[in-house]
């Protein structure tokens, strides 16, 4: 990795500590990185509070992260991202069209990035499924694919009844453990 990349994952990942709102930009190489996230200033907009959503069990937070990454992958396949912002939270389609959305995951599409190997798999996850401060939801683990790894990092809150996506982060780049 450049000292230029490099730079820009470590920026992209402090402003994702922070709740910040960019999309990774995809990265080159044999396989890609990419990421989108809404501001917290965007979800914070809401007219009346919504209610205090249960924390999913392992179970749900598994189906969910499979949902969300099966919807990404037709995204990708298809090259038409109107299905994976429709699934989103309000704030996350008006900062992603569905145009801007397939600029940001190029790399994916450029390089043919399946993601359907997960579908048969259970997560492993590096931090159990949590609601933070502000009432989303992240999801982070990795599903053990081969010939790379699938690693994830996905937002949502509790909107219309349901987890909405906020945040997107998806990594292929780690080779698989022979």
């Amino acid at each position: 990795m450049s000292a230029g990349t490099r730079a820009r994952a470590i920026a992209i990942l402090a402003a994702l500590a922070v709740g910040g709102l960019g999309i990774w930009p995809t990265f080159g190489g044999p396989t890609a990185l990419a990421a989108a996230t809404v501001k917290k200033k965007d979800t914070d907009r809401a007219k009346k509070p919504a209610p205090k959503p249960p924390l999913p069990n392992r179970a749900d937070a598994a189906s969910l992260a499979k949902v969300t990454l099966i919807t990404l992958n037709n995204a990708v396949t298809t090259g038409n991202f109107a299905v994976l912002r429709a699934r989103s939270a309000l704030a996350f389609r008006k900062a992603f069209s569905a145009a801007k959305l397939r600029r940001q995951f190029a790399g994916f599409v450029k390089q043919r990035v399946d993601l359907s190997t997960i579908a048969g798999l259970a997560p492993v996850w590096s931090e159990g499924p949590a609601i933070d401060g502000a009432g989303r939801l992240r999801l982070r683990g990795r599903f053990n694919t081969a010939p790379r790894l699938v690693r994830f990092d996905i937002g949502y809150v509790w909107e219309r009844g349901a987890w909405r996506l906020t945040h997107i982060a998806v990594d292929t780049t780690e080779p698989a453990k022979e």
